[in-house]
């Protein structure tokens, strides 16, 4: 699991958009969306009920969190605070 992933996705979460994140952490939008679904295939549950996966005739435009993932995001921004702070302390 790559912590740029999860930094994504705490982004998404935030923004709730993928063109938004995008912007935010200088990507491409696909590059956020494939991140974003890589993630979830490793993890084996959906994160976000994202705009236009599975949601044939909706148009929903933002990102919503799923249950599964507001509590994975919940621990995954901790592990990212506390990795931030472990790398700032080794400098």
């Amino acid at each position: 699991m790559r912590i740029e992933a999860l930094k994504t996705a705490l982004m998404l979460q935030r923004t709730g958009s993928i063109p938004r994140t995008a912007e935010a952490l200088d990507y491409g939008r696909g590059s956020v969306y494939m991140q974003i679904i890589k993630l979830e295939a490793e993890l084996g549950f959906s994160l976000f009920d994202l705009p236009g996966k599975g949601n044939i005739g909706r148009r929903r435009r933002r990102a919503k969190v799923t249950d599964r993932g507001l509590y994975f995001l919940l621990r995954a921004k901790e592990a990212v605070q506390l990795l931030d702070e472990g790398l700032q302390d080794a400098h």
